[in-house]
């Protein structure tokens, strides 16, 4: 779990600073959630928590496809939401997604009031994401999976 953390930390650092999410990084989640899931099963923890997370992932990355044709997310964004899932198990998806609303309001609000922010550097990158009107989306999914993973253990 605590390199599912590391991963994500990293995740929502470069996204903020450079809005790329790479491959390998949402490979890393997806192998550390696969074997989260498989450490669960074979303490029989979850009769079911290879097959539901991966159908879940399946579904969600057919539907976030639309999203990144559209050009309503990056391709990144579309990744590491779909391989949430599989990372957090399904008692973690509610707490993702509830934070993940949160925290994805929050950045909205910062990027449209960036006057708000105290730290000048962050302030200045804010309103030239904002200029270019992209969000970065990495950074409320990487801290939202970082709060559920946290609430799955428990």
């Amino acid at each position: 779990m605590a390199a599912s953390v590391f991963v994500l930390g990293r995740i929502v650092i470069t996204d903020f600073q450079i809005q790329k999410i790479r491959n390998e990084q949402v490979l890393q989640l997806l192998a550390l959630g696969v074997s989260l899931r498989a450490l669960e099963y074979m303490q029989g923890l979850q009769a079911a928590s290879l097959w539901q997370p991966g159908l879940i992932t399946a579904v969600l990355f057919l539907l976030l496809i639309g999203f990144w044709m559209t050009g309503k997310l990056g391709a990144g964004d579309v990744k590491l939401l779909s391989v949430i899932p599989i990372l957090v198990g399904v008692k973690g998806l509610l707490p993702f997604a509830v934070i993940f609303l949160v925290l994805a309001n929050a950045i909205s609000f910062f990027m449209r009031r960036p006057d708000l922010v105290p730290h000048l550097p962050s302030r200045a990158h804010l309103q030239t994401l904002a200029l270019n009107n992209r969000v970065p989306l990495g950074v409320p999914i990487g801290l939202a999976g970082i709060a559920a993973l946290a609430y799955s253990q428990v």
